[in-house]
């Protein structure tokens, strides 16, 4: 016997699995059809990730599909990351170097500069171990939230960031030293003259990554 709520699960797990196969096969217009379809539990089935499943979101970002991004976020997506890899959408499309949906996620989930994976890298990490120039600049520039603002320590400077410009993975590895180790020539060059204010009291000067 299958009860009312069995057969209510297997349903919304159907619908999903439809709706993953769109959002796969990156057709948009497919999409939006699926969605239409899911009232009015559309941000329950959008949000659903079965067995460990990434989430439709993140699917959508790893292929760079803004359109597809845009839609999913129009409809409810959150931004959680995986449950395991605690990979989140804004880090693989940072890793992909998809310049636009990041720029997409970030006016979202501006929080998710924050978050680093199991390997302790955070979506700038992931844009410098690939090598993505434009887009390592773009992170660094961008204008983020003041709520995100901490306040971070190099010997007797301190400066403001959303996160540490020195920050180690879990091989004590800085974002430089991952750009110097992978050879990537102009992402060192852009590190090394990256600059923001620091201070050290009362004077005020610039500081930049450590070496």
């Amino acid at each position: 016997m299958i009860y009312v709520s069995d057969a209510r699960e297997l349903s919304r797990h159907s619908s999903h699995q439809a709706l993953r196969e769109a959002v796969l096969s990156a057709d948009v217009n497919l999409v939006k059809v699926v969605l239409h379809e899911l009232q009015p539990e559309t941000e329950l089935i959008v949000n659903l990730a079965p067995n460990g499943a990434s989430t439709l979101l993140y699917c959508a970002c790893e292929s760079g599909k803004k359109g597809l991004v845009k839609c999913l976020l129009d409809h409810g997506a959150d931004g959680r990351c995986h449950p395991v890899t605690r990979y989140s959408p804004l880090y693989i499309a940072a890793f992909k170097g998809h310049k636009e949906v990041v720029e997409l996620l970030l006016k979202v989930f501006p929080e998710q500069i924050q978050h680093h994976t199991v390997e302790r890298w955070l979506p700038l990490h992931a844009a410098v171990i690939n090598g993505h120039l434009a887009l390592t600049e773009f992170l660094l520039k961008y204008q983020y939230p003041t709520n995100l603002m901490t306040t971070f320590k190099e010997g007797e400077w301190e400066y403001e960031f959303p996160f540490d410009l020195n920050f180690k993975d879990v091989s004590g590895q800085t974002i430089l030293y991952l750009a110097c180790f992978l050879g990537h020539t102009k992402l060192v060059d852009l590190l090394l003259k990256f600059k923001l204010k620091a201070t050290r009291k009362p004077v005020v000067s610039l500081t930049y990554f450590s070496q």
